[in-house]
């Protein structure tokens, strides 16, 4: 796995993990002080969350037509 293939995943991993972290504390009635701020933060989470699946989904998408069209150009 490449380095920066790491690190994307890693990066998604720690976004999920932060999101889940703030749903939690949005139940928790002792961070009622934060819900506002957290309620927005965690939008910005689910933003930053839906790209890197869309990014990952047009990579998988542009890798498979290149592998249909190398199998293609070898029949």
């Amino acid at each position: 796995m490449s380095q920066s293939r790491k690190r994307k995943s890693y990066s998604y991993s720690y976004l999920v993990d932060v999101r889940a972290d703030y749903a939690e504390k949005l139940l928790d009635p002792r961070w009622a002080w934060m819900h506002e701020m957290l309620k927005e933060q965690g939008e910005e989470l689910d933003r930053k969350i839906r790209t890197y699946k869309e990014t990952e989904l047009c990579t998988q998408f542009q890798q498979d037509a290149i592998l249909a069209y190398i199998l293609q150009q070898k029949s």
